[in-house]
């Protein structure tokens, strides 16, 4: 409120005539009458400062409160009155975060044995405005796209992608290995055993490979490929054999009645991991995955030669056939003189 020198003096002589009427025989002090009217007029003025005041001070701090709302809770600096009434923030932090590195998923991948050198890698990265960087086997991937085939190497493969933000930034990098094997897998004989059974308990026959002679008792190996004559000279009998593959091993054991039992054993390995199939005469397909073929025919003694057709497919571990083994081999049992 305004001070109107005016309109207080207008008051004063008001207050003076009404002292003089109510009171005409006591004499009226002018002066004290003005400094009383002056204390009350004082009073006022100092009751609208004060209200004024607190006014003021109500309204910066509503300011000052919106203020830290809109900055998320933080403090902000100390606020004073300056001389024109308004209000001053302290200084402002101006200090900014990094966005956090990229991060790669990998959702799909080629299997860990497969016989496709077509390589797929389905992935994501967040955020998604990264750049994949690739590499194959340590050396870039051009064209790295995520769902995007590329051509892998024969055997072992490392592929290896990290995700790079727009500050060139790279996030940890992801890697997988597979192998890629695209060679079906094949049987490499390792041995052949052939033997019969003979019952006499008489010193060991003598024996002759192609008219050759070799002891019986020991096994007889080191024989080549092709049709061979195996001659006992007792009690006077004879066998042959027809090897496709490794020359035999040939080992005795008993003779029973009028027939003769003879095996053959073939001992192979496959060069791929993998459960082979073997397939003999008279008997149904089976795993063979020991190794180990074993084959048993019974001859009449002086009857017609026994063929027996052996068979086995190599099979890996992604289901696929390889070149079959084929072993044909005969047995006769015949005396002599």
């Amino acid at each position: 409120m305004a001070f109107d020198p005016d309109e207080t003096r207008r008051r004063l002589d008001e207050l003076l005539a009404r002292a003089r009427a109510a009171a005409p025989e006591r004499p009226v002090d002018p002066e004290a009458v003005v400094e009383r009217a002056r204390r009350a007029i004082r009073f006022r003025y100092a009751v609208l400062t004060v209200s004024f005041v607190v006014l003021t001070l109500v309204l910066t701090g509503g300011a000052v409160l919106a203020d830290s709302l809109r900055d998320d809770g933080g403090p902000t600096g100390p606020t004073d009155t300056g001389p024109t009434g308004g209000t001053a923030t302290g200084p402002t932090d101006t200090t900014t975060t990094e966005p956090p590195l990229p991060v790669v998923t990998i959702r799909d991948q080629p299997d860990k044995l497969t016989a496709d050198p077509n390589a797929v890698f389905v992935f994501e990265i967040d955020p998604a405005a990264a750049t994949p960087r690739c590499t194959l086997n340590q050396e870039p991937l051009p064209g790295c796209e995520s769902g995007v085939p590329f051509e892998a190497a024969e055997g072992e493969n490392v592929f290896e992608i990290e995700g790079v933000d727009d500050q060139d930034r790279a996030g940890a990098s992801v890697t997988y290995t597979w192998t890629v094997d695209t060679t079906p897998p094949t049987i490499e004989l390792l041995s052949v055993e052939i033997g019969f059974v003979r019952t006499s308990d008489d010193p060991p026959p003598e024996c002759f490979i192609d008219a050759e002679p070799r002891p019986c008792a020991d096994p007889i190996e080191g024989v080549a490929p092709g049709p061979h004559r195996l001659e006992v000279d007792h009690p006077g009998t004879d066998s042959t054999w027809v090897l496709q593959q490794t020359p035999p091993t040939v080992s005795f054991a008993e003779i029973s009645g009028s027939g003769v039992t003879s095996t053959i054993t073939l001992r192979f390995r496959q060069d791929d991991p993998g459960t082979p199939e073997c397939f003999v005469p008279d008997r149904a397909p089976f795993p063979c995955g020991e190794g180990v073929l074993t084959d048993t025919v019974t001859v009449t003694i002086n009857g017609p030669a026994t063929s027996r057709d052996l068979r086995i497919d190599p099979i890996d571990e992604l289901d696929r056939h390889g070149p079959s083994t084929a072993f044909t081999w005969s047995f006769a049992f015949e005396t002599i003189g």
